[in-house]
């Protein structure tokens, strides 16, 4: 398995890697990229879970350029099942608000 560790240090995004990555002619990046922490936190009663229900369809979400050139993370998304109140909820990234298809930084840039 390829080591993308230097890509991933380079992204500096809060628990995930890049598994691996995708060059489009010039333009743009795709790092794929898989979370690190083994669990979510439910937003219903504030459980930690590691019952992962479902991995989502692939999203593609715009962040900072790269060798100038765009970056599209690519990211599937988990579910996870709350263990106490059974509610399924989709896991939280510090550095995406929920429901956006592009980082907080690159919000902050634009």
């Amino acid at each position: 398995m390829a080591d993308y560790s230097v890509l991933t240090e380079f992204l500096n995004l809060s628990n995930i890697k890049v598994v691996q990555y995708q060059l489009v002619g010039q333009d743009p990046i795709n790092p794929f990229v898989e979370p690190t922490l083994e669990m979510g936190l439910c937003p219903e009663c504030n459980q930690a879970s590691t019952a992962i229900y479902k991995i989502g369809e692939p999203q593609m979400v715009r962040d900072l350029a790269i060798w100038d050139r765009q970056c599209w993370l690519r990211l599937e998304p988990r579910r996870f099942k709350c263990p106490s109140c059974q509610a399924t909820f989709v896991e939280r990234l510090t550095w995406r608000e929920p429901g956006r298809e592009y980082t907080m930084r690159y919000e902050q840039h634009i």
